[in-house]
């Protein structure tokens, strides 16, 4: 029986969710405990996603690293997104 999962791009409604979700595993990784401003997924919401789930996943995790602050802003989204 095959199994379609659609692509991401086109589940946007599940970005904020899975941001959430990476957080939380980055955080009992030790990357940091932060969050993630509404802006910011916002502007994840408009990306297409090429590489589905797991870029999204490795993005967040980024982004965690590169963030000095507690929450992920939408302006360091921006700058590394695009």
């Amino acid at each position: 029986m095959p199994l379609v999962v659609p692509p991401l791009r086109e589940r946007r409604e599940d970005i904020a969710e899975l941001c959430d979700y990476f957080l939380r595993l980055a955080a009992k990784q030790e990357m940091g405990d932060k969050t993630i401003h509404n802006d910011a997924v916002e502007l994840l919401g408009h990306y297409d996603w090429p590489g589905n789930v797991r870029e999204l996943e490795n993005f967040i995790y980024r982004l965690t690293v590169l963030s000095n602050e507690g929450e992920i802003s939408a302006a360091l989204v921006q700058s590394e997104l695009y």
